[in-house]
């Protein structure tokens, strides 16, 4: 899920572009952790909604690791786009 910058009312404490942050709704109701980067017009990148689960490195792992699996059994009819890979860079 993503949150526009135009979607926003306020934001309040102190971060860095990059940190994973609480989401609330104007109902201080929690949403969700996600990344936030005020330079860009989708603000907040959601990656967990259950305050259960907060983002963790083991989270981004298991993520990874399961896009790049997907990925590498491609659909048959999608055989022939197995040649390239998109790689995430470590911060």
């Amino acid at each position: 899920m993503w949150i526009f910058d135009n979607e926003i009312d306020h934001i309040s404490g102190e971060f860095e572009n990059g940190d994973i942050i609480e989401v609330h709704d104007f109902d201080d109701y929690f949403m969700g952790y996600g990344f936030i980067n005020v330079n860009s017009k989708i603000r907040i990148r959601m990656m967990s909604r259950r305050k259960e689960h907060p983002v963790t490195e083991e989270l981004i792992e298991k993520r990874v690791r399961a896009a790049w699996e997907y990925r590498d059994n491609p659909a048959p009819a999608h055989r022939h786009c197995d040649e390239a890979r998109r790689l995430s860079h470590p911060l």
